[in-house]
């Protein structure tokens, strides 16, 4: 029987696999200063896709250790109904986020969506740390993200499938 540690390196293995993909899909956003893009989908409360290409670092420093407070967040603006939310790295207390300024990841936008009753998509757009204004060009841009994540669910049909067995790692403290 796998243990819950080795379901979850199988399932990074597998997002580790696709990051190449994820990039290449993600180059059409550079040219507009978006220089980050990530994906997760998340089933129920205890399960959750992360394909993004900072994943590997992410578990060199963190482990599983940060995946429930990671999706928290996330999971109650979704609850909340948001289909957006706006965010920046100015909290030196949140160890993921001063992660990520720390490798001049700032400035995002995240997007949304409700698929069915318990699964949930969002889409992450960021920049450098010193590219404040982009926020303008989200707030002016967001049927243009919206379809690039369309365009994203469409080429990555195949790899966001949650129906397949090793992709979906199990949060260790379920939600909620």
């Amino acid at each position: 029987m796998m243990t819950l540690e080795t379901k979850n390196k199988t399932a990074d293995q597998f997002a580790y696999s696709h990051i190449s993909k994820l990039k290449e899909i993600s180059e059409p956003l550079r040219p507009f200063g978006i220089t980050y893009f990530c994906y997760n989908k998340f089933v129920g409360k205890d399960k959750t896709m992360i394909l993004c290409p900072r994943l590997p670092k992410f578990r060199e420093q963190f482990g599983y250790s940060l995946d429930r407070e990671v999706v928290e967040p996330q999971l109650d603006q979704i609850h909340q109904h948001k289909e957006f939310l706006f965010w920046q790295h100015y909290d030196p207390g949140n160890p993921v986020l001063e992660h990520l300024r720390e490798d001049n990841i700032n400035h995002g936008l995240t997007l949304f969506r409700k698929l069915e009753e318990d699964i949930y998509e969002s889409f992450h757009f960021a920049t450098t740390n010193d590219n404040e204004q982009i926020q303008n060009y989200y707030f002016s841009n967001l049927s243009l993200l919206n379809l690039f994540s369309d365009y994203f669910v469409d080429r990555m049909s195949d790899i966001i499938d949650h129906q397949a067995p090793g992709k979906l790692i199990q949060i260790k403290n379920p939600l909620l």
